[in-house]
């Protein structure tokens, strides 16, 4: 773990998360932010430390890599025509897979997409993915976040195991009803 001295007594009392944490007086995970040290943006983790009488006495803070968070998505998308995406409760996309990652940092707020994932905490939907492509989404709340990983597959990927196997059953169906001719 790296430490920053630079950190030190930087006031982010009045940061969404830290509050979040002494509210909750639990793990908290921010929405994607501008970090304030370095203008790099980021995630925050924050955890109450709580001691005598039940009293939060500190909050301990620190930023996770957003790197691994891709290659989590990277490793998840592996088969033909999937993509992970990842979003904060504001719409900002957190990770993509590794052919999406431009859209890293991008909010979509008011997108079709976005709508849908943040009305609930779990579900499935079929819909214009932020790069347009029709997918059939399967997502979930992360945890202590107002965040979801959505796994998606594209329709036609899906569809044309169908198809094909509709057309092989109609060829079968017009050799079984020709040879009775």
């Amino acid at each position: 773990m790296r430490r920053d001295p630079t950190v030190i007594g930087l006031n982010i009392s009045d940061r969404p998360y830290f509050q979040n944490a002494l509210q909750s007086r639990d793990f908290a995970l921010s929405d994607y932010l501008i970090r304030r040290v370095n203008g790099v943006p980021g995630l925050m983790a924050t955890f109450p430390v709580i001691k005598d009488g039940n009293q939060v006495t500190a909050v301990v803070a620190a930023s996770p890599d957003l790197n691994w968070i891709s290659d989590v998505t990277a490793s998840a998308a592996q088969g033909l025509g999937t993509e992970v995406v990842v979003i904060d409760g504001g719409g900002t996309v957190l990770a993509a897979s590794a052919g999406e990652q431009e859209l890293v940092g991008k909010n979509f707020a008011g997108h079709g997409l976005t709508n849908e994932l943040l009305a609930q905490d779990e579900g499935t939907t079929t819909t214009r993915d932020y790069d347009g492509t029709k997918r059939i989404l399967g997502f979930i709340r992360v945890p202590w976040t107002n965040a979801r990983l959505a796994v998606g597959v594209d329709e036609t990927v899906v569809h044309s195991g169908i198809d094909r196997e509709i057309t092989i059953a109609y060829t079968q169906l017009a050799c079984s009803a020709c040879s009775y001719c």
